[in-house]
């Protein structure tokens, strides 16, 4: 068994690395790994608007090579354990296509990149219609592929890159505006901090996208979700409201477009 650390620098270059078997004279390649690259990490979770497919306008122009995505966010083990390997970021497909980032999280990786000049690494987890409850850590997420929350930690388990990660991007919760109390949704985002906060300790900052009215949801309830957000963002240092006043949905009344409007999740 051979262990070798070999730095690289954070930056937009591609390094690849051969390995040779050497016996008397006679050197043979055994393997080589190339694209490889240091940067730095970002979860996004939440539902469908964390998820944020394509909806009217596509967001390829922000793609680029050194946004990088292991696997992708489906709900199926079986799809999981058949995309375990890295791809290119890709923002207008659901969470059923290799490399998801959403749409506001290609151009939010983009404008880092730019920002930054090092790569990016987007773990995109979220699902639609999920309340905060779908979200939470099960006894069994570390050894079973059956929860959301075990499905994340195995990217990230796997890539061995749980201590590496930045910052969370969470939008979500139109699904508890029927029901939902001010003290429920503050406790449960609580315990899902505190299992991120455990599995990824390097985590600087939590950023929620206040929810946005719509979806069919209950104004005086959802009233409830967003005033559970502003006290999060009060009472917990690492914990930033990014506002979504002033963006109009699509269509549907639920879900955004990308020119002008994802982007500006991205932007803010």
């Amino acid at each position: 068994v051979f262990n070798f650390n070999i730095p690289i620098l954070a930056e937009l270059a591609n390094y690849s690395i051969k390995l040779y078997g050497k016996l008397g004279n006679n050197s043979t390649l055994e393997k080589e790994v190339t694209d490889i690259v240091a940067g730095d990490v970002y979860i996004i979770q939440g539902q469908s608007n964390a998820v944020a497919r394509m909806r009217s306008g596509t967001a390829d122009a922000f793609q680029d090579d050194f946004i990088r995505v292991f696997a992708k966010g489906t709900e199926n083990p079986n799809g999981l354990l058949n995309s375990s390997q890295w791809f290119i970021g890709e923002g207008d497909g659901g969470s059923n296509v290799n490399g998801n980032t959403g749409q506001w999280g290609l151009k939010l990786a983009k404008s880092i990149i730019e920002y930054t000049n090092i790569p990016i690494a987007i773990f995109n987890g979220a699902r639609g219609g999920r309340k905060i409850l779908y979200f939470q850590a099960p006894d069994d997420y570390q050894d079973s592929l059956e929860s959301n929350y075990g499905r994340l930690y195995h990217r990230l388990h796997t890539t061995h890159l749980k201590n590496h990660v930045r910052g969370v991007f969470w939008s979500q919760g139109e699904s508890d505006s029927n029901g939902a109390s001010i003290t429920g949704y503050k406790g449960l985002f609580i315990d899902l901090r505190n299992s991120w906060m455990a599995d990824y300790p390097n985590i600087e900052q939590i950023y929620i996208f206040q929810t946005k009215n719509g979806c069919n949801s209950q104004i005086n309830q959802l009233m409830k979700i967003k005033e559970a957000q502003r006290q999060l963002s009060i009472e917990n240092t690492e914990i930033s409201i990014i506002p979504t006043a002033a963006i109009t949905h699509h269509t549907d009344t639920c879900h955004l477009p990308f020119t002008n409007i994802y982007e500006t999740f991205a932007d803010r």
